[in-house]
């Protein structure tokens, strides 16, 4: 059993975000505390050798890409935590996989979080072979049902079903792929082709236009996704797609407006949806996704390595248009009629108000912890290390201020 290190409790503030202007919220988000796994800490893959120059196979890193939370008992949590497609940008045959994590939380500890490594389940594909995140393997297999399933896989959210199944999503594709509580693939969840990516390349450049004009943007994939406490799936990709104007002529990125995706309670769901998330800037990215309530979310969204600029917000799809039919978005304004979700802030983590001493580029995972005995949620935020040995995957604990409850 591997035991990490942590951080002695803080307090941080919280803010309400309406429009550009902020004030302070009517109950702060408080950091509980945090902990860090070491970049070289080994998974319980099994797996021996070096996957890239300098990269054990069995590395544990960048499982913080991905979280969601189990069951939980008296102070603690089990947790899922889902890898990446590993070392190098997809340069490397990496297996693809999830960890199990136990979480514990105790604020009037010296030590108030706690987190040991349990199992590592690798992802298999129909053929029972491994995905793995080599972006070079192009290659698919298409199922008996027709279902096509690409071997190459960059998992980015997990989540567990009512079934007890998990469902991965994916950039490459993207894809929605379903996995027995071990990893054995089950069946794929239908997206509509507009996210997908219509000619694969070996690497991002040969992606972009005008090789694809629509379809998801290279490596801005599905990032997040939900499960609301229905059983509905929500699903979010990084970035704005290609038709609704994310590139200027130079291919930069310019669009602001980002789909955001209902995928119903069952593969093929008639209920599908779609609503517009505005990022606050072109230039930042979505992370994750986590259901509050059926209409309610949180939301990680965040700038790149300046790392000045990293939110955790909370959005509401209750009022927000359904652009499903909407073939293509401008990249800033909305036509007349159209309305995105709400957000508000409910932590900035690049302010030192926030208890969050330092920010490192990726922060990439959210899932609910135990209940503290005060009655608070707990918000688990993680970090992605990319793999590097010298870098620790970092997890904090906030207790959740009352407005953030579910509602009925």
């Amino acid at each position: 059993m591997q035991v990490f290190t942590t951080t002695a409790l803080v307090l941080a503030a919280g803010l309400a975000c309406s429009g550009d202007s902020a004030q302070p919220a009517p109950e702060a988000c408080a950091c509980i505390g945090s902990t860090t796994i070491a970049g070289d800490a080994t998974d319980r893959s099994g797996l021996s050798g070096e996957v890239h120059p300098g990269v054990p196979h069995g590395r544990l890193g960048s499982m913080g890409s991905g979280l969601d939370c189990m069951d939980t008992f008296p102070g603690g949590a089990h947790l899922l935590a889902v890898n990446d497609r590993g070392p190098a940008d997809g340069a490397a045959p990496f297996h693809c996989r999830f960890q199990r994590m136990t979480l514990r939380v105790d604020p009037a500890n010296a030590k108030p979080v706690q987190i040991t490594h349990d199992a590592t389940d690798t992802l298999k594909r129909p053929d029972g072979k491994p995905f793995i995140g080599l972006g070079s393997e192009l290659g698919t297999l298409t199922l008996a049902n027709g279902e096509v399933v690409s071997n190459r896989l960059d998992p980015e959210a997990i989540r567990q079903l009512p079934s007890g199944n998990v469902l991965v999503s994916e950039e490459y594709m993207p894809a929605v792929l379903e996995f027995d509580p071990h990893g054995a693939f089950v069946r794929t969840w239908p997206i509509p082709s507009m996210f997908r990516c219509q000619r694969p390349g070996a690497d991002e450049a040969a992606e972009m236009p005008p090789a694809n004009t629509s379809g998801r943007q290279p490596n801005r994939g599905l990032e997040g996704m939900a499960i609301t406490p229905k059983g509905v799936v929500w699903t979010i990709p990084q970035s704005p797609l290609l038709q609704d104007g994310a590139l200027n002529a130079k291919g930069k990125r310019a669009g602001r407006n980002v789909r955001m995706l209902c995928l119903g309670s069952e593969p093929g769901a008639t209920t599908m949806r779609q609503v517009v998330y505005p990022l606050d800037s072109a230039s930042y990215g979505l992370n994750e996704l986590l259901a509050l309530d059926e209409q309610r979310f949180l939301v990680i969204e965040r700038d790149g390595p300046a790392a000045k600029f990293r939110r955790i917000y909370v959005i509401d799809a209750s009022n927000a248009t359904d652009v499903s039919s909407v073939v293509s978005l401008p990249s800033n304004d909305l036509p007349e009629g159209v309305r995105p979700v709400s957000k508000r802030l409910l932590v900035d983590l690049a302010d030192p108000a926030s208890g969050v001493a330092r920010t490192p580029e990726k922060i990439e995972g959210l899932c609910f912890g135990p209940t503290l005995p005060d009655g608070r949620r707990t918000l688990v935020v993680s970090s992605d290390n990319d793999m590097q040995g010298d870098e620790s995957t970092c997890l904090w604990v906030f207790a959740l201020p009352a407005w953030t409850q579910p509602t009925p």
